[in-house]
């Protein structure tokens, strides 16, 4: 809910490109993690909700 937030405020006042490279970052981030927990044997269930809490535990770090 933060990152959709974040993503609409930026749209509204800065640009919707700035708002898709946010998104943009926020994808490469959640299919690096899946990947890598892949490659290390967890389940696709485990990747998922692990690459997911990874990129909202490390971009939350600076709020």
């Amino acid at each position: 809910m933060v990152w959709t937030g974040v993503a609409c405020f930026v749209y509204f006042v800065y640009n919707p490109l700035v708002a898709t490279v946010l998104g943009g970052f926020f994808t490469l981030s959640f299919i690096v993690g899946f990947a890598l927990r892949r490659r290390a044997k967890h389940s696709v269930r485990c990747s998922v909700y692990g690459a997911l809490g990874g990129v909202l535990d490390k971009s939350m770090a600076g709020f």
